[in-house]
Protein backbone atom coordinates (compact mmCIF):
# COMPACT_ATOMS: atom_id res chain seq x y z
CA UNK A 1 0.00 0.00 0.00
CA UNK A 2 1.29 3.64 -1.10
CA UNK A 3 1.69 6.80 1.25
CA UNK A 4 -1.38 7.94 -0.50
CA UNK A 5 -3.35 5.18 0.30
CA UNK A 6 -2.25 4.88 3.50
CA UNK A 7 -3.64 8.97 4.01
CA UNK A 8 -7.01 8.05 2.38
CA UNK A 9 -7.42 5.38 4.61
CA UNK A 10 -6.47 7.10 7.61
CA UNK A 11 -8.70 9.87 7.11
CA UNK A 12 -11.83 7.90 6.12
CA UNK A 13 -11.24 6.52 9.00
CA UNK A 14 -10.80 9.48 11.47
CA UNK A 15 -14.04 9.41 13.71
CA UNK A 16 -16.38 12.57 14.01
CA UNK A 17 -15.45 13.70 17.50
CA UNK A 18 -17.39 12.36 20.83
CA UNK A 19 -17.03 11.61 24.20
CA UNK A 20 -15.24 8.45 24.93
CA UNK A 21 -17.09 8.19 28.41
CA UNK A 22 -20.83 8.53 29.74
CA UNK A 23 -21.61 12.20 31.49
CA UNK A 24 -22.29 9.80 34.74
CA UNK A 25 -18.65 8.54 34.57
CA UNK A 26 -17.22 12.33 33.88
CA UNK A 27 -19.06 13.68 36.77
CA UNK A 28 -16.76 11.46 38.93
CA UNK A 29 -14.11 12.46 36.60
CA UNK A 30 -14.14 15.87 37.38
CA UNK A 31 -15.11 15.02 40.78
CA UNK A 32 -12.10 13.43 41.68
CA UNK A 33 -10.08 15.91 39.39
CA UNK A 34 -11.08 18.93 41.86
CA UNK A 35 -10.49 16.55 44.96
CA UNK A 36 -6.67 16.04 44.12
CA UNK A 37 -5.64 19.86 42.38
CA UNK A 38 -8.51 22.15 43.31
CA UNK A 39 -10.12 24.06 40.64
CA UNK A 40 -6.67 24.29 38.74
CA UNK A 41 -5.32 25.58 36.77
CA UNK A 42 -3.79 22.31 35.43
CA UNK A 43 -2.21 20.80 32.56
CA UNK A 44 -3.50 17.92 30.37
CA UNK A 45 -0.65 15.92 32.11
CA UNK A 46 -1.44 16.81 35.92
CA UNK A 47 -5.53 15.85 34.73
CA UNK A 48 -4.08 12.28 33.54
CA UNK A 49 -2.49 11.50 36.57
CA UNK A 50 -5.16 13.13 39.04
CA UNK A 51 -7.42 10.28 37.06
CA UNK A 52 -5.45 7.45 37.76
CA UNK A 53 -2.93 7.42 34.95
CA UNK A 54 1.00 7.44 35.07
CA UNK A 55 0.70 9.59 31.75
CA UNK A 56 -0.80 10.86 29.28
CA UNK A 57 -2.03 7.63 27.14
CA UNK A 58 -4.91 6.88 24.63
CA UNK A 59 -7.21 6.41 27.69
CA UNK A 60 -6.19 9.12 29.46
CA UNK A 61 -6.35 12.05 26.73
CA UNK A 62 -10.14 10.75 25.60
CA UNK A 63 -11.10 11.34 29.57
CA UNK A 64 -9.25 14.83 29.28
CA UNK A 65 -11.13 15.23 26.07
CA UNK A 66 -14.51 14.24 27.36
CA UNK A 67 -14.35 16.38 30.15
CA UNK A 68 -14.07 19.25 27.80
CA UNK A 69 -16.92 17.96 25.25
CA UNK A 70 -18.90 17.96 28.25
CA UNK A 71 -18.59 21.11 29.35
CA UNK A 72 -16.71 20.36 32.32
CA UNK A 73 -13.31 22.50 31.86
CA UNK A 74 -12.47 25.45 30.27
CA UNK A 75 -9.51 25.52 28.31
CA UNK A 76 -7.32 28.28 27.07
CA UNK A 77 -4.37 26.56 25.17
CA UNK A 78 -2.74 23.91 26.64
CA UNK A 79 -4.12 24.73 30.02
CA UNK A 80 -7.07 24.05 31.60
CA UNK A 81 -9.38 24.98 34.65
CA UNK A 82 -13.14 23.71 36.07
CA UNK A 83 -15.87 25.62 34.22
CA UNK A 84 -18.96 26.91 36.10
CA UNK A 85 -20.82 24.02 34.79
CA UNK A 86 -19.06 21.80 37.17
CA UNK A 87 -19.57 23.69 40.07
CA UNK A 88 -23.68 24.06 39.38
CA UNK A 89 -23.37 20.19 39.02
CA UNK A 90 -20.83 19.09 41.97
CA UNK A 91 -22.18 21.90 44.34
CA UNK A 92 -25.53 23.17 43.19
CA UNK A 93 -27.81 25.84 45.50
CA UNK A 94 -30.83 23.69 44.65
CA UNK A 95 -31.45 20.51 43.06
CA UNK A 96 -33.21 22.15 40.35
CA UNK A 97 -30.20 23.28 39.43
CA UNK A 98 -28.35 20.77 39.72
CA UNK A 99 -30.53 18.71 36.93
CA UNK A 100 -30.12 22.43 34.75
CA UNK A 101 -26.78 22.17 34.55
CA UNK A 102 -26.83 18.31 34.23
CA UNK A 103 -28.85 18.52 31.08
CA UNK A 104 -26.89 21.28 29.73
CA UNK A 105 -23.40 19.30 29.83
CA UNK A 106 -25.07 16.22 28.36
CA UNK A 107 -26.46 18.43 25.35
CA UNK A 108 -22.92 20.31 24.72
CA UNK A 109 -21.18 17.53 22.96
CA UNK A 110 -21.40 19.09 19.48
CA UNK A 111 -22.27 15.34 17.89
CA UNK A 112 -25.03 15.05 20.57
CA UNK A 113 -26.75 18.23 20.15
CA UNK A 114 -27.28 16.97 16.61
CA UNK A 115 -28.44 13.91 16.98
CA UNK A 116 -31.20 15.12 19.97
CA UNK A 117 -31.97 18.21 17.41
CA UNK A 118 -32.66 15.31 14.64
CA UNK A 119 -34.46 12.77 16.67
CA UNK A 120 -36.23 15.11 18.81
CA UNK A 121 -39.49 13.82 20.01
CA UNK A 122 -39.02 10.54 18.83
CA UNK A 123 -38.10 7.24 19.76
CA UNK A 124 -34.68 6.62 18.97
CA UNK A 125 -34.02 4.47 15.88
CA UNK A 126 -32.75 0.64 16.50
CA UNK A 127 -30.05 1.16 13.34
CA UNK A 128 -28.66 4.48 15.35
CA UNK A 129 -25.16 2.72 14.71
CA UNK A 130 -26.00 2.78 11.15
CA UNK A 131 -26.78 6.56 11.25
CA UNK A 132 -23.44 7.69 13.03
CA UNK A 133 -21.66 5.99 10.17
CA UNK A 134 -23.38 8.47 7.74
CA UNK A 135 -22.34 11.07 10.64
CA UNK A 136 -18.96 10.53 10.22
CA UNK A 137 -18.39 8.49 13.04
CA UNK A 138 -15.82 5.68 12.40
CA UNK A 139 -17.04 1.76 12.41
CA UNK A 140 -15.28 0.82 14.93
CA UNK A 141 -16.75 3.35 17.25
CA UNK A 142 -20.35 3.69 16.13
CA UNK A 143 -21.81 1.32 18.75
CA UNK A 144 -19.84 2.55 21.69
CA UNK A 145 -21.08 6.19 20.61
CA UNK A 146 -24.80 4.59 20.91
CA UNK A 147 -23.99 3.10 24.00
CA UNK A 148 -22.60 6.41 25.41
CA UNK A 149 -25.24 8.46 23.96
CA UNK A 150 -28.15 6.73 25.17
CA UNK A 151 -26.76 6.40 28.90
CA UNK A 152 -26.11 9.99 29.11
CA UNK A 153 -29.89 11.33 27.80
CA UNK A 154 -31.37 8.56 30.77
CA UNK A 155 -28.73 9.95 33.04
CA UNK A 156 -29.89 13.52 32.40
CA UNK A 157 -33.69 12.44 32.29
CA UNK A 158 -34.01 13.28 28.37
CA UNK A 159 -34.72 10.37 27.41
CA UNK A 160 -38.49 9.51 28.67
CA UNK A 161 -40.52 6.46 27.78
CA UNK A 162 -37.61 5.47 25.28
CA UNK A 163 -38.69 9.14 23.82
CA UNK A 164 -35.78 11.78 23.31
CA UNK A 165 -37.12 15.15 25.33
CA UNK A 166 -36.32 18.77 23.82
CA UNK A 167 -38.64 20.32 26.17
CA UNK A 168 -35.79 21.08 28.94
CA UNK A 169 -37.97 23.06 31.43
CA UNK A 170 -40.32 19.73 31.84
CA UNK A 171 -37.02 17.74 32.87
CA UNK A 172 -37.83 17.40 36.52
CA UNK A 173 -36.18 14.24 37.75
CA UNK A 174 -33.56 13.36 39.35
CA UNK A 175 -31.15 12.25 36.97
CA UNK A 176 -31.72 8.35 36.93
CA UNK A 177 -30.28 5.80 35.05
CA UNK A 178 -33.99 4.41 33.95
CA UNK A 179 -36.45 6.33 32.26
CA UNK A 180 -39.04 5.34 34.68
CA UNK A 181 -41.46 7.70 36.61
CA UNK A 182 -39.66 9.46 39.58
CA UNK A 183 -40.35 8.97 42.87
CA UNK A 184 -39.90 12.00 45.62
CA UNK A 185 -40.57 10.59 49.50
CA UNK A 186 -40.14 12.74 52.43
CA UNK A 187 -39.40 10.77 55.34
CA UNK A 188 -39.16 13.51 57.92
CA UNK A 189 -40.65 17.10 57.88
CA UNK A 190 -38.19 19.56 56.54
CA UNK A 191 -38.78 23.50 57.34
CA UNK A 192 -37.88 26.60 55.23
CA UNK A 193 -34.17 27.22 55.67
CA UNK A 194 -33.83 24.05 57.00
CA UNK A 195 -30.51 22.01 56.25
CA UNK A 196 -31.74 18.81 54.52
CA UNK A 197 -29.70 15.48 53.68
CA UNK A 198 -30.66 13.89 50.48
CA UNK A 199 -30.93 10.39 49.87
CA UNK A 200 -31.09 9.19 45.60
CA UNK A 201 -30.66 5.48 44.96
CA UNK A 202 -32.35 4.16 41.27
CA UNK A 203 -32.27 0.76 40.13
CA UNK A 204 -34.52 -1.42 37.16
CA UNK A 205 -37.60 1.00 36.51
CA UNK A 206 -37.36 2.97 39.47
CA UNK A 207 -35.91 6.10 40.91
CA UNK A 208 -36.63 7.15 44.63
CA UNK A 209 -35.41 10.88 46.03
CA UNK A 210 -35.71 11.11 50.07
CA UNK A 211 -35.00 14.35 51.59
CA UNK A 212 -34.56 14.44 55.63
CA UNK A 213 -33.74 17.10 58.09
CA UNK A 214 -31.28 14.41 59.75
CA UNK A 215 -28.84 12.70 58.22
CA UNK A 216 -29.52 9.00 57.03
CA UNK A 217 -27.83 6.72 58.93
CA UNK A 218 -26.26 2.89 57.76
CA UNK A 219 -29.47 1.17 59.11
CA UNK A 220 -31.93 3.36 57.42
CA UNK A 221 -30.00 3.09 53.99
CA UNK A 222 -29.35 -0.86 54.26
CA UNK A 223 -33.38 -0.62 55.18
CA UNK A 224 -33.89 1.14 51.36
CA UNK A 225 -31.32 -0.06 49.06
CA UNK A 226 -33.84 -3.81 50.63
CA UNK A 227 -36.42 -1.46 49.10
CA UNK A 228 -34.68 -1.14 46.12
CA UNK A 229 -33.88 -4.85 45.59
CA UNK A 230 -37.86 -5.39 45.99
CA UNK A 231 -38.95 -2.37 43.29
CA UNK A 232 -35.94 -4.25 40.62
CA UNK A 233 -37.86 -7.68 41.13
CA UNK A 234 -41.47 -6.44 40.81
CA UNK A 235 -40.48 -4.71 38.00
CA UNK A 236 -38.71 -7.62 36.13
CA UNK A 237 -41.62 -9.35 37.09
CA UNK A 238 -44.43 -7.25 35.23
CA UNK A 239 -41.56 -7.05 32.00
CA UNK A 240 -41.77 -10.48 31.69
Amino acid sequence: MTDNELKVKKQKERSTPYPSITLKDAIVYIEALKKALGKGPYSRESIAQALGHDKLSGPAARKVAALGHYGLVNRNGDVYTMSQLAEDILHPITDEQKIAAIVKAAISPALFTKLIHQFKNQALPSRLDSILLRQGVSSGAAREVVTIFTDTLKFAGLLQNGVVATDFSKVQAIPAKSDALQEEITVVGVSAGQQTYNFNDTGAGWSVTIKSGQPLNSKIKNELAAIGDLLSELNKEESQ
